[in-house]
């Protein structure tokens, strides 16, 4: 199978690099520390208490997992917002446009450099990871679910960082609005369903024995990749399910069913969001797209000046 050429360049890159190498020592340093000072407590209640609490394993678990997507938050609109505009920076765009390889082409080959480096930190990060399978509690098959999730996400994050790159032609301006729209995504789409349902109260202040209720807004929150996060691990550790809690906030949502299937509703939604961001960013940089509407504008300033 041959490789994107563009992934293939990147990769050499990657190899070359020592900052790859300070990364993956910092990402599993701070893995392991967390793991140890857990550790530690737990030994340190064994010495009052004669006894090992094991939920303390799937702490363990939970806090790790959230280290490495609030990493995967950090890292990849870093690495996706400048991919497209450093290019145009460095002046190496139309080389690249240039050759047989589509604008798509080149788009899906910065995304996978962007994924392979989350798929490496994940990969070197099983070792500290599977500690927690000496004492049972989290199986090998939720494990897989969280990298499958982690995944998603990177594809969800890193298309919107490559839209924006394609969409500007500096990198600062790029990565800015990039980590501004996931905030957005992040803080925006809770405040949107906050606003409705105090909107929806204000409406309904004056009647008797009538329930809140914001309707399909809701569903807003599903391209919020922290609230499907949270509410998989919560399912994972046993705890009460985060999505359920969250949506009652809001109304009565015990027997809905995208509620019920929330994980695997948002994960695809987020899919297919990613798949238009793509088309958007490789129409972005499509040569074809502005030869197209250059030829458009001469068409009418002829017809113009046949007109006077």
């Amino acid at each position: 199978m041959r490789l994107n050429p563009v992934f293939e360049k990147e990769l050499r890159m990657f190899e070359r690099s020592v900052k790859i190498s300070w990364v993956i020592f910092v990402y599993n340093f701070i893995l392991a520390c967390v793991a140890l000072i857990i550790f530690y407590e737990m030994l340190n209640s064994y010495q009052y208490t004669g006894s090992i609490e094991y939920e303390n394993m799937i702490q363990i678990y939970i806090v790790m997992a959230y280290i490495q997507f609030a990493m995967l938050i950090l890292i990849i609109p870093g690495l996706t917002a400048g991919a497209i505009s450093g290019e145009r920076e460095r002046q190496t765009l139309d080389i690249l446009l240039s050759t047989q390889m589509k604008p798509w082409q080149i788009i899906i080959g910065k995304l996978q450099s962007s994924l392979s480096i989350v798929l490496l930190l994940t990969i070197t990060s099983m070792p500290i990871v599977s500690v927690i399978f000496i004492f049972g509690g989290i199986k090998l098959i939720d494990l897989s679910i969280l990298i499958i999730l982690l995944v998603v996400e990177a594809v969800f994050i890193g298309t919107i960082g490559l839209l924006f790159s394609s969409a500007f032609k500096k990198s600062t301006t790029a990565t800015v609005l990039t980590y501004a729209a996931l905030l957005f995504i992040f803080l925006g789409s809770y405040l949107i369903v906050q606003s409705s349902y105090i909107i929806s109260q204000a409406q309904n202040a004056g009647l008797e024995n009538t329930t809140v209720d914001i309707k399909g807004v809701i569903y807003v929150l599903l391209i919020n990749p922290m609230i499907t996060f949270s509410g998989l691990i919560s399912r994972q550790a046993g705890n009460t399910d985060e999505i359920l809690t969250i949506c009652n906030k809001f109304g009565d949502y015990n027997d809905d069913l995208i509620v019920k299937y929330w994980v695997i509703i948002s994960m695809s939604i987020q899919l297919a969001l990613s798949v238009l961001f793509v088309f958007i960013a490789q129409a972005k940089i499509n040569p074809l797209r502005e030869c197209k509407l250059f030829k458009k504008r001469s068409r009418n300033k002829k017809a113009s000046s046949a007109n006077t």
